[in-house]
């Protein structure tokens, strides 16, 4: 099945709901009309997180599905067949990066096991937003990662990464001599070599890229 845009989303939703204008459904969130009617007409790329936060407390319908259009509108249970996944309060850019000065968890995510090609530890996955086209084709702007912070192995992959004070998303290619070559799948970026052994530089690896679900 196809998935629909944002902006679609909303209106299956409003239409689900019973709430006819756009008005009636800013004032249950306790929002202004301009921003529904922009997520809706497309003006809006995405849905902002804090509004899908909202909205999932209010009508408990399914936030994975309002995020990226995956899986049913109306929240499933969760049971054997699915994790409830943790979403960290950070982008990771995929671009020049994003200053994250707190990162907490905003919320959680029930999505089917029939995603992932193998089981994981529900403990150790987290979902991230991304944000820039650094790593497209291979991670579109606005897709959302998930990530397993328990792999920090040098393994070559995709990875969430602390470099100084930006957290990104970028390929690392793990090199004999000890440096880290990060590398953005998008060719109008150069690829960066990290030593390990500068200190003038922080480099921490968050995690290991999971999965990725494209707007």
């Amino acid at each position: 099945m196809k998935k629909i845009g944002s902006g679609e989303r909303l209106k299956e939703l409003r239409k689900y709901l019973k709430i006819n204008s756009q008005e009636a459904f800013a004032i249950h969130l306790n929002t202004d009309r301009s921003k529904i009617a922009d997520i809706e007409a497309g003006r809006t790329k995405n849905i902002p997180i804090d509004l899908v936060i909202q909205i999932v407390d209010k009508f408990h319908i399914n936030g994975w599905w309002l995020l990226t259009g995956i899986g049913s509108m109306v929240e499933k249970d969760i049971n054997a067949n699915n994790y409830e996944i943790e979403v960290l309060d950070l982008k990771a850019g995929a671009g020049k990066g994003l200053m994250p000065f707190e990162v907490s968890v905003i919320g959680k995510y029930i999505l089917d096991k029939v995603f992932f090609k193998t089981p994981q530890d529900e403990s150790k996955i987290k979902i991230i937003q991304v944000e820039g086209d650094s790593m497209e084709p291979t991670i579109q702007d606005g897709a959302h990662v998930i990530i397993d912070i328990s792999k920090k192995e040098e393994i070559d992959g995709i990875y969430a990464i602390l470099l100084d004070d930006n957290v990104i998303i970028k390929r690392l290619q793990f090199n004999l001599d000890r440096t880290i070559t990060i590398i953005s799948d998008n060719p109008k970026y150069e690829p960066k070599i990290y030593d390990q052994k500068d200190s003038q530089i922080f480099f921490k690896i968050i995690g290991r890229k999971v999965l990725v679900i494209q707007k």
